[in-house]
């Protein structure tokens, strides 16, 4: 949206006469002059630093922006880029003294895409061979069984707060072919409370909000009253033989008394780091829970106001609520695809290809 000069002039004039606060010059600009179109807020902070940098209210632009010679233009754009793949368009602007709009021109005439990001978890070498592990027997069952999928109860604990999570639409990287570009990262979020959920199916099985860290006992608690009591407990002897039930390696999933507890309910049929099924570790690519579930409740999550705990509290049950069957019974029947993927690479990343 453009503006004249005295149409800034005016804004300025506002701006100052509110003590430079934009907010109530907005109002003040709307009031005075209500048949106008209306700026946004932050327009008054930078016509005032462009008139005290540069003397005018507009940034000047380098003497060379836009020069006539296309094939240097051409060359400083595409050099830049393979330079440092990751500039954004306004760094290439700043840098070369190119204006925005004729480099996404070039980099779109010379088939350069501005491919996602994608933050993949770190691997250390001797997690590939459990990867393979698992993902091998999981394909062996649903090649016994292709209904396989709907008899495991996937498991895990997360961080809600309302710190928001990574955005990576707004990193890139430019290439005239996808490199399947991604960064290991090793963090987790910090987050107001904690939640462990279960996954069974097509359906979310039960979750649990609790306070502090999760230890041992609190774990085998949780195991045993939203598990064994509220469910194991319900189901005749023939189906609670076909289940299986996932969980990672927690340092609080690893104590005695939950192994005792998993063996007296499920037999041979639990996975986990030291149980009868090795679960690979650090492999959040390959449980619903991370790979769709977290990710999909924080994402609306986080688009509501949390104001409080306890408005976080209730958007996240509202939340985990409206999660339809479909795309529950999508994700834990994508496991089978996502074995295959971690199998074709070795152990190693899969989810840039898919």
């Amino acid at each position: 949206m453009t503006f004249t000069n005295s149409e800034k002039f005016d804004m300025l004039e506002c701006f100052i006469q509110c003590n430079n606060n934009s907010d109530i010059a907005s109002d003040m600009y709307l009031n005075s002059y209500p048949e106008r179109r209306q700026p946004h807020k932050s327009i008054y902070n930078r016509l005032k630093a462009n008139l005290i940098n540069h003397g005018s209210f507009n940034k000047p632009r380098p003497k060379h922006y836009n020069i006539n010679d296309s094939d240097d233009v051409a060359v400083n754009v595409i050099g830049a880029v393979v330079a440092n793949p990751s500039l954004s368009s306004r760094q290439i602007e700043v840098q070369s003294g190119i204006s925005r709009r004729r480099a996404l021109n070039v980099l779109k005439k010379y088939k350069f895409k501005p491919y996602s990001v994608l933050k993949q978890h770190h691997l250390q070498p001797i997690d590939y061979q459990r990867r393979i592990d698992f993902c091998s027997w999981y394909c062996q069952k649903m090649q016994h069984d292709v209904l396989f999928y709907r008899n495991v109860i996937w498991t895990d604990e997360a961080h809600i707060s309302s710190a928001g999570i990574f955005n990576r639409h707004n990193e890139h990287y430019w290439s005239d072919v996808n490199p399947h570009h991604a960064v290991n990262v090793r963090n987790q979020g910090r987050f107001g409370f904690n939640v462990w959920c279960a996954l069974l199916g097509s359906r979310i099985l039960n979750y649990c909000i609790f306070e502090g860290n999760l230890n041992s006992q609190r774990y085998h608690q949780i195991i045993n009253n939203h598990i064994v009591e509220e469910y194991l407990d319900t189901l005749p002897l023939y189906a609670r033989r076909k289940l299986y039930f996932q969980m990672d390696g927690a340092p609080s999933h690893n104590a005695r008394q939950t192994s005792e507890l998993l063996n007296a309910y499920f037999g041979n049929n639990w996975i986990g780091n030291n149980g009868p099924v090795r679960w690979p570790p650090r492999s959040p690519d390959l449980t619903p829970l991370d790979f769709f579930l977290w990710g999909h409740l924080k994402d609306k999550l986080y688009k509501n106001t949390n104001n409080s705990i306890n408005k976080l509290r209730q958007n996240f049950i509202d939340c985990i609520n409206s999660i339809s069957n479909i795309h529950i019974h999508n994700a834990t029947s994508s496991v089978l695809k996502r074995c295959n993927l971690c199998l074709t690479n070795n152990g190693r990343q899969f989810e840039k290809f898919m």
